[in-house]
């Protein structure tokens, strides 16, 4: 089944606790955003050790559902933990999947008996503008959304769930009307950044508009778009 980290700040300490095992960091040594988007390979190791280290990671290879659930208090929500890398430098949540859990009650939607019952609505968005802000080519770093969005496709024809899955354009629009047709369980693939703002940190996605130029969308907007009964799955 899923790792549970279960993250918590206390006495100036970051406190990791899975299975029988209790992980403490102190929390100057956690590395803010701006050194890990200047340097994530190394800074992240920091934040993957936090996590657990070796001994998370050992669970994480007999995990079959290759799964880790993050149980945060506020403080260590406030923490870029999806920045949290390996030796061999890759994305921690490239090697296995990384959701954050959320307190929240029990949406009215699944006491239904109908809803329960009903297909789980699968919502695939890839975005990769072509053009920046400007209207000029994009330069940079690609996203492989073909194979991506067919080892998605492989992964739903395997699962023997009972689903119904669909891509749609990477707009606004059509992600805030797939949104609101009920529960659904959305992954996104696309380019991201966290800026500063005079309110503090700020996540944003890139989108796409119809031409194909940039739609950055807030992780506040987000939010808002979605009904409580979204999971969300970002890579």
């Amino acid at each position: 089944m899923a790792i549970i980290l279960k993250l918590g700040v206390d006495e100036g300490q970051l406190v990791v606790t899975f299975d029988n095992q209790i992980v403490k960091t102190a929390l100057d040594t956690l590395p803010a955003i701006d050194r890990l988007q200047a340097d994530p390979f190394t800074n992240g190791q920091v934040l993957t050790a936090a996590l657990g280290g070796d001994e998370m990671l050992k669970r994480l290879d007999k995990d079959s559902d290759n799964l880790i659930l993050l149980d945060c208090d506020d403080k260590a929500d406030s923490f870029a933990w999806e920045f949290a890398t390996l030796r061999d430098r890759q994305f921690l949540c490239v090697k296995a999947g990384m959701l954050r859990t959320v307190q929240t009650q029990t949406s009215e939607f699944f006491k239904n008996s109908d809803v329960l019952n009903s297909p789980l609505n699968f919502i695939a968005l890839a975005a990769d503008p072509l053009v920046d802000e400007s209207g000029k080519p994009r330069e940079g770093y690609r996203l492989d959304l073909d194979n991506e969005m067919r080892s998605i496709r492989e992964t739903l024809q395997n699962s023997g769930k009972n689903l119904t899955g669909r891509r749609i354009p990477p707009t606004r629009e059509h992600l805030n009307r797939a949104l609101r047709q009920g529960p659904a369980v959305l992954h996104l693939t696309c380019h991201g950044n966290v800026v500063d703002t005079p309110t503090g940190k700020l996540a944003v996605l890139t989108l796409e508009n119809k031409d194909g130029s940039i739609d950055p969308l807030t992780g506040a907007d987000l939010l808002n778009m979605s009904p409580p009964c979204v999971m969300l799955w970002l890579r």
